[in-house]
């Protein structure tokens, strides 16, 4: 998908910052993103408007992160935004500024709203990760319990 990274480079390239963190003492966060089917809604979307769902996505979440922070996709519509030299604090605030825009985005189209929602999960480097693989497994966890915001697809406000 154009402007974030396949899997494979994004572990790569964010373990390689992750080492860099921890030799240096330097901050580093992830947001996670996961852009989830609306449960709700039992209609199917089709395959282009998905596509192009995402797409949109990506392109405003680049305009809005640094040019040295890593976005790549963790796997299917899972997304994650390595940070380097962020602390958790200024990370829920990128991940705030992420969610408003999705939100305007989900937010033109009434249709495609009403089939996804997204959720977002912020965390820091602490001594619990042993690596960037670590760090990404725990986010990924965490979609699964109820520790993430959500990007409401019935409001103009993040829960």
């Amino acid at each position: 998908m154009m402007g974030a990274l396949d899997a494979g480079l994004f572990t790569r390239l964010g373990e390689a910052e992750f080492n860099r963190s921890v030799r240096h003492g330097h901050a580093l966060s992830m947001l996670a993103m996961s852009v989830e089917h609306n449960k709700s809604n039992n209609r199917q979307i089709s395959p282009g408007n998905e596509t192009q769902l995402l797409s949109d996505l990506i392109f405003a979440w680049r305009r809005i992160i640094r040019d040295h922070d890593l976005l790549g996709r963790l796997n299917g519509r899972r997304f994650g935004v390595l940070l380097p030299d962020t602390d958790a604090q200024s990370a829920m605030n990128v991940a705030k500024r992420l969610a408003a825009v999705s939100h305007d985005i989900m937010e033109f189209d009434d249709q495609t709203r009403s089939y996804f929602k997204i959720k977002f999960i912020v965390s820091e480097l602490s001594p619990v990760y042993f690596s960037f693989q670590d760090l990404a497994s725990d986010l990924e966890h965490k979609f699964d319990s109820d520790d993430y915001f959500l990007v409401s697809e019935n409001s103009n406000s993040v829960a």
